[in-house]
């Protein structure tokens, strides 16, 4: 088979294979990413590429979500299902059976002539005053229905302005085939009458036309520049109608889609935020919208000639017949409608009346009409329906009161404003579920937690400044929106616009604007929008037309914004301020009922703040005194209650035979030491009890202390007790500061008053036990690693030499950490991705954030973090490096901010320090800390 013949056959079944490869292509987003986050964003892509592709039509793809959501476990259809008929979309209902009832009575048509009739017929007053007519209807009716309403009304101005399209073409033939018959180079050209059956294009009689053959001498060179220049005129004409409806319908929040989407989407994320309302957008968007056509105007004048009314017409009287027969089409059209009668009128109060108590429901600068009712309950839907209900029972033709009294009168029922056949017929359904899917969409991505895993990836746009995110946000999504549908494209883009607003603290305002904005502008192909299309299919326009003028107004498009964004934006909406609504749920309701001021309220807390703190260094002792309690024999009521763990760790005691490793513990009132260190039960056994109670540490000053000692030991000193005296030595002179200090602190503390450094628990009984029996179950801070007994923090610091006080424990806890990581041993070459948590000094590995129990654990005491050197070979991003001797790991973070983090906490772990915190009672009740260091 031949390769075009493939490749047509491939063509006519392209939407199936789209169908079929695309959810295998994108499978492996199931296993590489979070489970759920990778879940969320595999519909999210696929519904993507079937909304850029139209392999399914669009409202069916919109309806996706409520059978793929459920199914991976994402959403429940019971939270899905309502997200399809949000207030949002009873809003956007509420404006097109608004706008069907418009178009059922001509109105628009009316609005559209009397506004040509002001602005005159000079080609560019003519284009001014169809763009402005454009983006006036486009504000209230659909895009397209706009575009489709303006271009017969344009086309019949055209023709009555320069003649028939087809003479105009055959003028703007090759100069080589004149067709001339004069003589000198000037030519007789036959201009023949419109047809006299009035259409919607063409609705000239023959009354305003000459029926007989004009002679025009001029050359054929004249004729064909003319032409040419009358011809781009037409093309101006043409293009200025879809682009002024695209942009007209960003000045209203009912005006477009992707503006109720980003209504929707705004509560969604912040049902705080009550800034955004239909008078505050409009109030926003409609001088954006003005700046934005006025520029537009000026580029399509100047670009197709419409300024320049010298070139369409050399000959004055030929110019004052063709604004003489284009006049008199305008006004013989707008005669033919007969003066306004009372539908008309009817309907043009309900639309005004629409407006303005959307305006007036709670303009902010002012008290709305909305405080009559509870706060909160009435919406802009709630108007909208009020508005369309009265439609379809208010009376089309004017009630009279002597019909009632008239038996000779016709008793045929009277018609209303509106038929609910008309509003169905007229009614985009597939827009309502291309919304709904949207907002099905968006709470996806935020219950799943794919928006913040996507925000956390753009932490890097945090470096560049907000005013020129609001540009590449504007031009990203304007160049994107070329090839997709706008709604598909805000659906997609907005809830990550959002989060990354949140990731860089800026007002998500400032980045959803522009974003929602950016979306309308799409200018540059037929296929961008269907006011385009309906554009382009007039026959009359090129792609490189559309190109050439879509470039530029894409452009000015993007600086009409970042200029409203940044001037009478930010003055509305306060952009240059992070508001509290933006943080969504963190939001805590605080009683202050009982308080008499905020800084009485400010007292409060911070002695409950106290108070936790004291509960915390409570609990994190009896944990530790738990933990002991196993680990150790010979020693028996270690949780005694008042007895304050201190320090832990590896000292060597001179004995007989020399220096000798021994495992120490300072307590409150006594100091423990191991003689044997550990057992075959892999527990302690206690060789040593010295009561600190008259304790006397010697220690020789440097440089005695290195090296004119009895014992020419290093780092050593000695300890006097009643029972005993002992010589230890510690690896370093910091590990021996640290003893020595912790030492005197508790030595005399139990100088004053033997049992005055107890902790005080008799009130806490449902914290702490006076009793010895210990719980079967298992701290939650043992080790993985051995089969008889797992082994806790004190095993590895006597493995590793290491020693902790209470306040490391205490420092480590309050900076617990968890997160996806890669991980790579130093010989291997491939990547491990792991759930990591660190807690309790040490690194515990889970294949998934969902499992219950870990793969293997790491302690990171005596471990070394840095970032890797060259000898190393790793050539990534947000790369750390863990060593204790010839042990090397590598992990590798998602983000600059996880990498700083994950480097903070664990060289919180990796050192230790010499303060110590005791918890002494103090006179009057509770208890004073005393801090060593």
């Amino acid at each position: 088979m031949k390769l075009s013949v493939l490749s047509k056959k491939l063509w006519c079944v392209r939407k199936q294979l789209i169908l079929l490869l695309t959810p295998l292509l994108f499978l492996p987003l199931l296993f590489t990413l979070p489970e759920k986050e990778g879940k969320c964003l595999y519909v999210v892509v696929l519904m993507a590429m079937f909304w850029c592709t139209e392999a399914l039509p669009l409202a069916v793809t919109a309806m996706l979500p409520i059978c793929l959501f459920p199914t991976l476990g994402i959403l429940s259809s019971k939270t899905l299902c309502p997200q399809y008929f949000l207030e949002t979309n009873f809003l956007f209902l509420s404006g097109l059976v608004l706008a069907s009832s418009i178009e059922e009575w001509g109105l628009h048509r009316r609005i559209a002539l009397k506004v040509l009739s002001i602005v005159g017929v000079k080609p560019a007053w003519l284009i001014l005053g169809m763009m402005a007519t454009s983006s006036f209807l486009s504000m209230w009716l659909s895009n397209t229905a706009t575009t489709a309403m303006m271009l017969p009304i344009a086309n019949a101005i055209l023709e009555s302005l320069f003649g028939d399209l087809e003479t105009l073409k055959q003028k703007c033939k090759s100069r080589e085939d004149p067709d001339s018959d004069g003589i000198n180079g000037q030519c007789t050209v036959k201009l023949h009458p419109l047809p006299s059956e009035p259409m919607e294009k063409q609705i000239l009689s023959t009354e305003r036309m000459d029926a007989t053959e004009q002679t025009d001498r001029r050359t054929a060179e004249e004729i064909r520049s003319e032409a040419e220049y009358q011809m781009n005129v037409w093309k101006g004409f043409l293009i200025c109608i879809p682009y002024s409806s695209s942009i007209g319908g960003t000045a209203t929040l009912t005006g477009t889609a992707p503006n109720l989407i980003f209504i929707g989407q705004l509560k969604s994320y912040f049902p705080d935020c009550d800034v955004i309302n239909f008078g505050s957008w409009f109030a926003f968007a409609f001088p954006l919208m003005v700046v934005f056509l006025f520029l537009g105007w000026l580029w399509i004048s100047y670009l197709y000639g419409g300024l320049n009314t010298r070139l369409c017409f050399k000959r004055y009287d030929q110019r004052a017949q063709a604004e003489a027969r284009a006049r008199a089409l305008i006004e013989e059209d707008y005669r033919k409608l007969g003066p306004i009668n009372f539908a008309e009128g009817a309907i043009s109060f309900f639309f005004v009346l629409f407006a303005v108590m959307l305006f007036t429901r709670d303009p902010k600068f002012v008290t709305g009409w909305s405080v009559f009712f509870k706060k909160g309950y009435v919406s802009d839907a709630v108007t909208g329906v009020v508005i369309v209900s009265i439609l379809f029972f208010f009376p089309s033709q004017k009630p009279s009161l002597r019909w009632w009294f008239d038996p000779q009168a016709s008793n045929t029922p009277y018609v209303p404003l509106l038929s609910w056949k008309k509003a169905q017929d007229s009614i985009p359904w597939n827009i309502i579920l291309l919304l709904g899917g949207g907002f099905a969409m968006a709470k996806a991505c935020e219950e799943s937690g794919l928006a913040a895993w996507i925000g956390g990836h753009l932490q890097p746009l945090a470096e560049v400044p907000p005013a020129a995110a609001v540009m590449l946000i504007t031009a990203f999504l304007a160049t994107f929106t070329e090839f997709a549908s706008n709604t598909a494209t805000i659906i997609i883009f907005l809830p990550v616009i959002a989060e990354l607003a949140n990731r860089v603290s800026v007002n998500p305002l400032y980045f959803m604007i522009p974003a929602t904005v950016g979306c309308s502008y799409a200018f540059m192909l037929p296929v961008s929008t269907p006011p385009n299309s309906i554009a382009f299919a007039s026959g009359h326009l090129m792609v490189k037309d559309m190109v050439k003028t879509g470039f530029v107004m894409n452009i000015l498009g993007i600086l009409s914004v970042a200029l409203a964004m940044n001037t009478w934006g930010v003055a509305m909406f306060n952009l240059n301020t992070y508001p509290e609504w933006a943080h969504g749920g963190n939001n805590t309701d605080v009683h202050l009922s009982s308080v008499a001021s905020l800084n009485e309220a400010l007292k409060e807390v911070a002695e409950i703040a106290t108070q936790l703190q004291s509960s915390l260094i409570r609990l994190e002792n009896f944990q530790k005194l738990t933990e002991l309690q196993r680990d150790l024999i010979g020693i028996e009521n270690l949780t005694a209650p008042g007895r304050e763990f201190i320090r832990e760790g590896c000292l060597y005691k001179l004995t007989k035979k020399g220096l000798q490793q021994r495992m120490f513990f300072l307590f409150s009132d006594m100091l423990l030491y191991t003689s044997k260190g550990v057992t075959a039960t892999n527990q302690f056994k206690v060789h040593g009890q010295l009561p600190l109670h008259g304790m006397i540490l010697i220690v020789l000053d440097a440089p005695v202390e290195e090296s004119e000692n009895e014992w020419s030991v290093p780092h050593c000193f000695t300890i006097y007790s009643a029972q005993r005296t002992i010589v230890v030595a510690a690896s370093s002179k910091v590990e021996m500061g640290k003893w020595i200090e912790d030492l005197n602190l508790a030595i005399d503390a139990a100088k004053n008053e033997k049992s005055s450094i107890f902790l005080d628990v008799g009130d806490h009984s449902n914290l702490f036990t006076s009793s010895p029996a210990i719980s079967p179950e298992l701290p939650p801070r043992y080790l993985l690693g051995q089969t008889q007994r797992p082994n806790t923090i004190t095993h590895v610091c006597w493995y590793r030499n290491q020693n902790l006080s209470l306040t490391d424990y205490l420092r480590v806890n309050q900076n617990q950490l968890s997160g996806y990581l890669l991980r790579k041993f130093k010989n291997s070459n491939g990547w491990q991705k792991l759930w990591v948590v660190f807690t309790n000094f040490c690194l515990f590995f889970y294949k998934t954030h969902q499992d219950d129990f870990p793969l293997a654990s790491l302690p990171l005491l005596g471990y070394t973090v840095s970032t890797p050197e060259d000898s190393d070979s790793i050539h990534k991003d947000y790369v750390f490096k863990l060593q204790f001797k010839s042990h090397v790991y590598f992990f590798r973070a998602e983000s600059e901010y996880t990498f700083e983090r994950w480097m903070e906490v664990i060289k919180s772990a990796a050192s230790t320090t010499g303060r110590i915190i005791l918890l002494i009672p103090k006179e009057g009740g509770g208890l004073v800390e005393m801090n060593g260091k």
